[in-house]
């Protein structure tokens, strides 16, 4: 049997903070602590409906059943610039 062992620069990389976190979350919760784990979205709300229904049906539409265009989708790029003018008044011009 082969035993591959990872190499020097790949040990040396450092932990990500993310993880750091949630390594935390999980020491501190085995400890009985009540934690509220903001580092990855809302732990106690349900995603909404209707984002649910939208996934649902992006998942059956055959146009996402493979990679995106390598520039993006155009109506997508238009979408996300155009909550960017409404949410944050950010002039696309």
């Amino acid at each position: 049997m082969i035993t591959i062992s990872p190499s020097e620069t790949v040990t040396a990389l450092l932990d990500q903070e993310f993880s750091k976190i949630i390594n935390n979350v999980k020491r501190l919760t085995s400890m009985g602590v009540d934690v509220i784990n903001l580092s990855q979205g809302n732990p106690d709300l349900p995603t909404p409906p209707h984002i649910v229904e939208s996934l649902k049906e992006a998942a059956e539409n055959p146009t996402f059943h493979k990679y995106s265009p390598f520039r993006g989708f155009k109506f997508l790029k238009e979408a996300i610039r155009n909550a960017e003018v409404i949410l944050w008044e950010f002039n696309s011009a």
